[in-house]
């Protein structure tokens, strides 16, 4: 188990241990965004009291050794981009390591959760918000084709009312839908 108190921070420890401020030079980012990152990501994967301790080191989600140093983790991955990006794990289920990390926008994030619905079709697989921008059938439209044994590939290429899926289009009166419909 890390100790955190000094923000695991080699320098920053050595200091603090020892007393003596300013005989040990450090990074000189403790007030950054990517250092307030590097920290957060080191609590919540092992300092069990941690929010998001859970969904991180309580499902064994680790960070690399290399990257107990924050010099090596600025070194493999820069600086954070922008104040709309924080860090993301491409595998889920990995760990905080090079080539398994990225700095993310919070649209990137979400198509990159555990629990999000991937669909596969025309040998593309992608969440269903990335097939609903691409094709404008909404996600519900496609959910409902999908139930009731639309293929994938119609599911997401089919305008409304182009299969009779029974879902009204703007400016249909229910006279003209009724006829449509049987």
């Amino acid at each position: 188990m890390y100790n955190l108190k000094f923000h695991g921070c080699l320098p920053c420890a050595n200091v603090a241990k020892k007393g003596k401020p300013g005989l040990t030079k450090t990074h000189g980012m403790s007030k950054s965004p990517t250092y307030r990152i590097w920290i957060a990501l080191r609590r919540r994967c092992y300092v069990e009291t941690a929010s998001g301790f859970a969904l991180y080191g309580g499902r064994g989600v680790r960070v690399c050794a290399r990257w107990a140093s924050f010099e090596n983790f600025l070194s493999d991955m820069g600086e954070r981009p922008s104040g709309d990006h924080s860090i993301d794990r491409i595998d889920n289920n990995g760990n905080y390591e090079p080539g398994n990390c990225r700095w993310a926008t919070d649209t990137e994030q979400a198509r990159n959760k555990r629990n999000n619905v991937l669909l596969t079709a025309h040998g593309t697989t992608k969440t269903m918000a990335e097939w609903t921008e691409q094709s404008s059938v909404t996600t519900g439209a496609i959910t409902y084709r999908l139930r009731t044994g639309w293929s994938p590939e119609d599911a997401v290429s089919l305008p409304a009312g182009a299969r009779g899926d029974g879902k009204l289009k703007r400016g249909s009166t229910l006279s003209r839908w009724r006829k449509r419909a049987g």
